[in-house]
């Protein structure tokens, strides 16, 4: 009687842990990088570039990330001609934000750290709403890419 007490128990428990597998591999599917960057429509008036060692968007599609396996921060140049200024530029990588700058005629920095330093293809997306009010539609889209590359 003990003994059946026991299998029941433990086949009831292994039927919970093979039913509580699924979760958890689903949000792993969902937190690797897209393979396919989002389709992004520019608009607005001015440019936007990355810069590093490498060179320039202005003059490329991409610009390439060379990095160390555990290099845990890296920055690369933003460049920025003719973006109106009295608006916050909300820049994202990969489609989460990365940071807000005021950017006009500028030159500032961008850090890439986790997720965006993660071999393969990156897009970045400048945007301003107006108002500053994210909810709105944009009035500035920008993009740029960026490549990673293991040393």
């Amino acid at each position: 009687m003990m003994m059946k007490k026991l299998l029941a128990v433990l086949l009831a428990a292994m039927f919970l842990v093979a039913c509580g597998n699924n979760k958890p591999a689903e949000s792993k599917a969902e937190s690797e990088p897209k393979t396919e960057p989002e389709v992004v429509t520019e608009m607005g008036s001015g440019n936007f570039y990355l810069v590093n060692e490498s060179g320039s968007t202005k003059d490329k599609e991409s610009i390439e990330v060379m990095v160390e396996k555990d290099t845990s921060l890296l920055q690369i140049g933003i460049e920025t001609e003719g973006i109106d200024g009295s608006l916050v530029s909300y820049i994202y990588i990969d489609g989460k934000l990365a940071t807000k700058e005021q950017l006009s005629d500028s030159q500032a920095s961008l850090d890439l750290s986790e997720d965006f330093l993660k071999p393969g293809d990156h897009q970045v997306v400048l945007k301003q709403y107006p108002d500053n009010d994210e909810k709105a539609d944009p009035v500035t889209v920008k993009v740029a890419n960026y490549k990673v590359s293991e040393l």
